[in-house]
């Protein structure tokens, strides 16, 4: 599970634990007895939501969207690439040269 991620792909894993708990509750009342609350649902699971909003994303390039909306969502999959290859990079000491 990340959480660490991307603004675009925070925002759409949001929307997309929005829309399940929309579905679920709707359907299932002991999910919502368990989640009376969407906001409190998001604001906890929307990390779990994290890889299929990547993956949507992703697909949505494959699509005949908008030259400019297909540009900003592959930007934000490379700068999100980008950050979760960060999170397991360390710096030594000894690699840094003051010199």
């Amino acid at each position: 599970m990340a959480s660490y991620c991307h603004k675009m792909i925070k925002e759409t894993a949001k929307a997309m634990a929005s829309e399940a708990y929309e579905s679920r509750a709707s359907h299932d009342n002991h999910f919502y007895v368990v989640w009376p609350r969407r906001n409190e649902f998001v604001r906890k699971m929307w990390p779990h939501f994290v890889e299929t909003a990547r993956h949507t994303l992703a697909q949505l390039l494959t699509t005949n969207l908008d030259t400019t909306l297909k540009d900003q969502i592959a930007e934000a999959l490379i700068e999100d690439n980008a950050l979760r290859r960060g999170r397991h990079f360390q710096i030594r000491p000894e690699d840094v040269r003051l010199h």
